[in-house]
């Protein structure tokens, strides 16, 4: 079962038109599957950089869960490095091939990459920032607070 949180409504030109956010509190999900999603916007040092982070915890067949984090980014510098800060966690650096940037991080290693335990559980998680090699955040986005 999945439990959404908000909803937009957009137009072509990418500009929210209605939303609505619900009052369920999924910072719990009990079985099955949870996913929560949420937009990189620019910080202005790059012309037209934009992203989208989500976090997701799915039930595993065995009885465990995998919780994931993922992260895609466009407009990006081509051969640069980019550095994923989490809730104020550096998780590490990334190259960009060109223009983009995709990273997935699970609990059990099982994309290629370990999710930090410090990060655990992904419904804590709150704000991301994709930084160039210099520091500068040049991508930004904040997961909704559950209510």
């Amino acid at each position: 079962m999945t439990r959404i949180h908000h909803v937009e409504l957009r137009d072509s030109l990418d500009r929210v038109v209605l939303e609505g956010t619900f009052n369920a509190d999924n910072a719990n999900p009990v079985a099955g599957f949870f996913e929560r999603e949420t937009r990189l916007v620019s910080t202005g040092l790059l012309a037209q950089p934009s992203g989208s982070a989500a976090i997701r915890i799915e039930a595993l067949p065995a009885g465990g869960r995998r919780e994931q984090l993922s992260l895609s980014a466009e407009g990006l510098m081509s051969q640069s490095s980019y550095r994923l800060i989490v809730d104020g966690t550096n998780v590490g650096d990334t190259i960009a091939r060109s223009g983009f940037l995709r990273v997935i991080l699970t609990s059990d290693g099982s994309m290629g990459q370990l999710l930090p335990p410090l990060l655990r559980p992904v419904t804590s998680i709150r704000h991301l920032e994709v930084q160039d090699a210099s520091g500068r955040a040049v991508l930004q986005g904040v997961f909704a607070v559950s209510q």
